[in-house]
């Protein structure tokens, strides 16, 4: 089952879902659009979200996390979906004076 994560910016962040016994719809976004790039081999992936399978497990990768990335992504089988919340930590520096 699929909760939460957290990450910081600038990161690249996956998450796996995992869909049996039923065909799997896609990944979507925290605006609700399908995540649909997936790696081609050889060649170096240049979208920011994309998919990556493995017999019956999705894993979504975000890459370069910024903090408008942060909010729920929807693992979508044909029957049941799964929700996942992500929380995006800003790095902050302090300089003294």
């Amino acid at each position: 089952m699929l909760i939460n994560g957290i990450t910081t910016v600038e990161k690249t962040f996956r998450v796996v879902c995992t869909v049996t016994n039923e065909k799997f719809v896609g990944w979507f976004d925290v605006k609700g659009n399908e995540v649909t790039a997936r790696p081609v081999p050889d060649e170096l992936i240049r979208d920011k979200y994309y998919v990556e399978e493995n017999g019956d497990s999705y894993t979504l990768v975000i890459q370069d996390v910024k903090v408008a990335d942060g909010g729920d992504y929807t693992c979508r089988g044909e029957v049941t979906e799964k929700t996942f919340t992500l929380y995006v930590e800003c790095r902050y520096s302090v300089v003294s004076v």
